[in-house]
């Protein structure tokens, strides 16, 4: 596998891991309280964390506000602020994953690539790390199975 293959296989993985963990956090959020499950919603927060910080310098703003406003809420609100915070973790997925494809069309040098994606050794090793910590704290009866593509984040491309 060249370098580009490994930084586009790793952007696929970090899509379907993007998707499958705001899938499980949705199922969550539609028979229970999410905050009810510290160590779960602690693992979604803290990946969703790392996760937008990849998309997007937006992302980062989005992080920021959206989880310092998941640390604040009062309980009654809680879910709703984690349905707005996976509500605008969806849109920069879908943002950042359809410039992707834009650009993937064209024959892209692997600098292109390594800027493009911001792939690196240190950010594949946090992510699957982050991602395991969430697999590992999933509740009895929700799975981090892969969304359909419009969930994940990519809008039909």
């Amino acid at each position: 596998m060249n370098e580009t293959q490994i930084i586009r296989a790793q952007l696929e993985t970090e899509r379907r891991h993007f998707g499958a963990v705001t899938a499980a956090c949705e199922a969550l959020l539609q028979g229970a309280e999410l905050a009810a499950h510290a160590d779960f919603s602690n693992a979604c927060r803290d990946y969703l964390q790392f996760a937008l910080r990849r998309v997007s310098a937006q992302g980062t703003r989005a992080a920021d506000s959206g989880l310092a406003a998941l640390r604040s809420a009062p309980p009654d609100r809680v879910n709703t602020v984690w349905r707005d915070v996976l509500s605008d973790f969806k849109a920069a997925c879908r943002e950042r994953f359809d410039e992707i494809a834009a650009r993937a069309k064209r024959q892209l040098p692997v600098a292109e690539w390594r800027a493009l994606s911001g792939i690196t050794a240190d950010a594949i090793v946090e992510e699957r790390s982050r991602y395991d910590r969430v697999r590992a704290a999933l509740p009895a009866g929700v799975m981090l199975a892969p969304p359909d593509d419009a969930s994940a984040g990519r809008s039909g491309s």
